[in-house]
This record gives structure tokens, sequence and C-alpha cells, in this order.
């Protein structure tokens, strides 16, 4: 019976050398159609785009009235989270390949075993961090690049009074009371690893406030120069990052 003959008497190795080219073929399908080796088990996986946190180095309110001043420290935290809401709007808005770290999963991540009021927060205290190997090890497991450092100062001035009068007819108030309100915001951006120059990105907004009382109606318009603030600053930083301008940072020693 006469038929095609599939396999020579050389078996699998002969066949291979009649056709090297096919088999070579063959074997390149084959590795494309494996699946990806297991990450090992803890390993995290990275996006490729930069990372990067804010921290806010200090907040300090001034309130004036009456002729005088208090300066009271408030917590960064708060103000914190709102930058880095600020700053994802702004990311989204220039389509810039940036991935946003959460502040407190950093600290985790990064500065494991401290108080997130006690992590470092200063320029110079970065530029001693980069020189440890641990923290560049663990900075770059979480694709951390860019530190948005700020400093922020909300200045309040009040202004006027609310009086209250009664009689054997009833009482009243009368009276109307300003806050003209300031908020400086000052970011320095630090890029792990590079240690460029560049200027201190600024944003400054400014609101007043009123309440009064007429009779027994009161009336109040506030106002909100943080907001304002806050979103002339994630635009600067943004810009700053597109354009390669990055603070003082900390330049990172050979390997």
């Amino acid at each position: 019976m006469s038929g095609t003959v599939l396999f020579t008497p050389g078996g699998w190795p002969g066949m291979i050398g009649r056709f090297p080219l096919l088999f070579a073929v063959l074997l390149a399908a084959a590795a494309g159609c494996a699946p990806p080796a297991p990450r090992p088990a803890g390993e995290r996986a990275v996006s490729p785009a930069p990372g990067v946190v804010v921290v806010v180095s200090e907040h300090v309110t001034i309130d004036r009235a009456e002729g005088r001043e208090w300066i009271r420290a408030v917590d960064p935290l708060p103000l914190e989270r709102r930058l880095q809401a600020c700053l994802g709007r702004e990311v989204g808005r220039a389509s810039l390949p940036l991935r946003l770290i959460d502040a407190d999963e950093y600290r985790r991540q990064v500065l494991p075993g401290l108080d997130a009021r006690d992590a470092p927060r200063t320029l110079p205290s970065f530029r001693v961090l980069a020189t440890d190997a641990g923290f560049r090890a663990r900075a770059g497991a979480i694709g951390l690049r860019y530190v948005v450092l700020v400093s922020a100062r909300a200045e309040q001035a009040e202004e006027g009074g609310i009086g209250c009068f009664s009689g054997y007819g009833g009482g009243f108030c009368l009276g109307l009371v300003t806050w003209d309100k300031t908020t400086r915001l000052r970011a320095q951006l630090v890029e792990l690893g590079v240690g460029a120059s560049g200027a201190p990105v600024t944003a400054d907004a400014s609101g007043r406030s009123w309440f009064a009382v007429a009779l027994l109606i009161p009336l109040g318009m506030p106002a909100a120069p943080e907001g304002r603030a806050c979103d002339s600053l994630a635009r600067g930083v943004v810009a700053a990052i597109a354009a390669g301008r990055t603070a003082d940072a900390a330049r990172l020693p050979p390997e």
C-alpha cells in the first residue's frame, strides 16, 4: 500500500534534521502561547507610570482681630488629602502619565513604623533619606518618583461686630462681621534620584466672608479661597513635571 510517510526511521531527531526551519517556527509559536511565569509570592506589580505623592511639610493659620494676632499649627493630614484630590483632577485633565500614590500608603510602604505626623516632611530630610539604600529600595518598589512638598499658610483678619439690644418692647440684634482670608501655598517638587533645580511652585487666593444680623434675620456669605489655591497649585505642579522642572532634590549616590 502506498501512502505518505509521517515518521522517518530516525524518529523525531530525523524529522528535525530534515525540516529545521519548520520546527524553529513551531517552537517560537509555542513559546509565544506559553503562560507568563508566576509572580513570586509577596511581590507587587508596579505600574510603569511614575508615582507622585503629596506631603505637607507645614500648615499654619494666622488669625488677626482687635489688634491682636494668633498663630497656630494645623494638622497637615486633611490638607494632604485635599491637595491629592486637586492634583488627581489636574493630572486627568492634562492626560499626564502619572500615578498618584496615597500619602498614607506611601508612609506604610516606604516609611514603615513611623507615625504619620512624625514622618519626614522637609527637603533636607529627603536629601538624607535618598542616601539610604533601604529607602531607595522601598520607594522603587512602589514606583515612587516625585514627592510634592507643600507648605501652607492661611491668614484671616476679622473686622466688625454684632450688638444685641433689649427693652420693654422686646429686643433685636444688629451688626456685620467680615473675615478677609488669604491662603498661600508653596510646593517644592522633589524628583528622587535626579537632583535637578527649579523654582518652587506657588499659589495664592483671597476671599471675604461676611455675616450680618438685621433685627432677628441672619445673613451671610462664606468665601473659600482654599479651593482656588489648591486647584492653582495643582496646575503649576503638573506643568512643572511636564516641563521637567524639579526642585533641588536629593541626588542618589552611585551604586
